[in-house]
């Protein structure tokens, strides 16, 4: 299980206790997508937290001017914000940094596999969470049961079950310390 599956299902779980959230989705690909990506994901945020009646005709031409925009219209709200796959500093700068003026009891939470980014935003390597992978009994139980909804694969997709699993466990090692959430409020 993956740093965006764990955050999906926090966000699910906790998203009603707070009065606006957003939950925004490969911030790096979309970032990089086009020249307003980031001023995109800014709207987005500003969209979701304030249920799109108050956001009606803002508009945001840059980035400094979405970063003011967000600190002056988030300011004092308790909110969720999620913001996945952040891996450039003006990921953070953008997006992360104008979030200081919500309530106290929000929740951040970002995730990254930038250790770096992650240490820029956080006062504290406590608040630094490293994703283990799973062993290897554990992945084949999941992937059988999200692949076939049973235990077992069919005898005829047995062997390259095997080979699927093998690759991604191989994955899992090659990335397992560049995965990791940071929490913040």
């Amino acid at each position: 299980m993956g740093k965006t599956t764990i955050l999906k299902a926090l966000y699910n779980k906790m998203r009603d206790k707070f009065e606006g959230s957003a939950f925004i989705l490969d911030t790096r690909a979309r970032a990089a997508k086009s020249k307003s990506g980031l001023v995109e994901l800014q709207k987005e945020i500003l969209e979701k937290v304030l249920i799109s009646t108050d956001y009606q005709g803002l508009s945001i031409s840059n980035v400094d001017e979405g970063k003011s925009i967000l600190s002056r219209r988030l300011r004092g709200i308790k909110s969720l914000i999620i913001l996945d796959d952040v891996d450039a500093r003006s990921h953070v700068e953008a997006l992360y940094d104008p979030l200081y003026t919500m309530a106290p009891e929000s929740v951040l939470l970002l995730s990254s596999r930038n250790h770096l980014i992650l240490k820029a935003c956080v006062g504290s390597v406590k608040d630094i969470f490293e994703l283990e992978c799973l062993d290897n009994r554990d992945s084949q139980r999941l992937f059988y049961w999200h692949a076939f909804r049973r235990p077992k694969p069919p005898p005829s997709l047995e062997e390259v079950s095997k080979k699927i699993l093998k690759y991604g466990m191989r994955a899992c090692v090659s990335s397992r310390k560049t995965q990791a959430i940071f929490l913040g409020s």
